[in-house]
């Protein structure tokens, strides 16, 4: 951060920030902030407003202990509404964005909307091609259920959205890109752990070793889809170990055990190797 004069650039030091947020507030008006990007280039903000607080005994402090109740949920038309109405200002946003959804929080906010899942399924193109008002807002707030209609793995993206996030984790806004698009156009900088979309969702699991013979004969492909969830209830059985109650996942290779070789609709037997044999 540099404070420039017309004689001269000079680098805001230590003693500056030595005073209180109520003094150095207005001295930072129309300060510059410089940021050097990867290319080299070099661009400067001017500071245009400031905003001050003396701490958490600030009643206007949105941190204060007399004050954060009303940010946590945050009000659907004071806080969220403008938030989604910033978003959809920009361009590349609603170029790539598939999906938008907001969250709920049930029995904690009363706006005259009733709550009852963790999201809700924002009609955001009905939205931005109406006025934008309250009303236009409330009713673009649609069940969750909608989002199934905009992804080709439609309920397990629903279910996965209910069980990503705990009450502390969860955003109140979530973006959901279109397939390949991404919202960092550097590549060296962006990553991600997987998106809703098959390509990134379903993979292949292989699973052998010296001694799985004696415990499923034979080799085997299981044809149906099979969660992440489901591998400790799999390799307990494959231990021979009683699988522990309470689990969410299941023991996709119950029905090849059971068959001990014989087909069923799930299964093909005897699938040859990459060498052709058996």
């Amino acid at each position: 951060m540099m404070r420039m004069s017309k004689q001269n650039s000079n680098r805001l030091d230590a003693e500056f920030f030595s005073g209180t947020a109520l003094d150095m507030a207005p001295k930072l008006l129309g300060s510059k902030i410089f940021r050097r990007f990867l290319d080299g280039s070099v661009k400067s903000f001017t500071i245009t407003e400031v905003e001050a607080y003396m701490g958490e005994n600030d009643k206007a402090n949105h941190a204060s202990s007399e004050t954060r109740k009303w940010m946590d949920p945050p009000r659907l038309l004071e806080e969220v509404k403008p938030a989604v109405d910033l978003l959809l200002q920009n361009a590349d946003i609603v170029k790539h964005m598939n999906a938008l959804v907001i969250r709920q929080y049930p029995g904690e906010r009363h706006e005259g909307m009733e709550e009852n899942d963790q999201w809700w399924c924002f009609d955001w193109e009905d939205y931005r091609s109406g006025a934008k008002d309250s009303k236009g807002f409330f009713n673009a707030l649609k069940p969750l259920t909608k989002l199934a209609d905009r992804f080709e793995l439609k309920d397990y993206v629903v279910n996965g959205l209910r069980n990503q996030y705990t009450r502390k984790t969860a955003p109140d806004i979530k973006i959901i890109n279109k397939k390949g698009s991404y919202f960092e156009t550097d590549r060296r900088k962006y990553g991600h752990h997987g998106s809703y979309y098959p390509s990134d969702s379903i993979v292949s699991f292989w699973l052998g070793g010296p001694g799985l013979a004696a415990v499923i004969t034979g080799r085997h492909v299981y044809n149906q889809n099979a969660s992440t969830r489901d591998l400790v209830p799999m390799v307990a059985s494959l231990l021979g170990m009683p699988i522990p109650p309470g689990l969410d996942g299941v023991n996709p290779l119950h029905c090849i055990v059971k068959s001990r070789g014989q087909t069923n609709d799930n299964v093909r037997i005897n699938v040859p190797s990459v060498s052709g044999q058996e």
